[in-house]
C-alpha cells in the first residue's frame, strides 16, 4: 500500500493512492526510497535511477534525474558539494561513488539564491548491507 496527500494539505492524513497486489515468495531483502521533498513535486521532477534507497558504499552509481526550470542543480555527497553539476535540457545525469551516509540532490530556481532540497538518499541504516 502507499499512502501521500497533496501538497498544499496541511493536515497529518495520509489517503491511500496505491494497494498493489503482490503475491512475494521469497523476499531477499526489504527495498527502501530515497526521501522526495515538496519542491521535487512542485516542479514535477522526475528519478529515473537509482529508484532504490539500497546503495552500497564505495559503488559506482549513475544518478539520473529530470528536474524542469531549474537554474542550476548541486550534488551533495555527505558533508561535500560536489564540483559542477552537468545540467542540460533539464537533465542531470553523472556517476558518483557511493559515500558513507547520504546523496542530497538540490536545485536553484530563478529569483532564488538558494538551493532547495529535491532527493535525499540515506544509508545509515545499509552502511554493512550486502545488496
Amino acid at each position: 500500500m502507499l499512502y501521500a496527500k497533496k501538497i498544499e494539505d496541511e493536515s497529518s492524513t495520509l489517503n491511500l493512492v496505491v494497494d498493489f497486489d503482490l503475491n512475494v515468495i521469497d523476499l531477499k531483502r526489504s527495498i527502501t526510497f530515497p526521501k522526495i521533498y515538496n519542491q521535487f513535486q512542485k516542479t514535477k521532477c522526475k528519478i529515473y535511477e537509482p529508484l532504490e534507497n539500497n546503495l552500497k558504499k564505495g559503488s559506482i552509481v549513475t544518478l539520473h534525474y529530470r528536474i524542469p526550470d531549474a537554474d542550476q542543480v548541486q550534488i551533495r555527497l555527505d558533508s561535500e558539494y560536489q564540483p559542477e553539476v552537468d545540467y542540460e535540457n533539464d537533465i542531470v545525469k553523472c556517476q558518483i561513488i557511493v559515500p558513507k551516509e547520504n546523496i542530497i540532490i538540490m536545485a536553484s530556481y530563478k529569483g532564488e539564491t538558494s538551493f532547495q532540497p529535491l532527493i535525499e538518499y540515506t544509508f545509515k541504516l545499509f552502511m554493512n548491507n550486502s545488496c
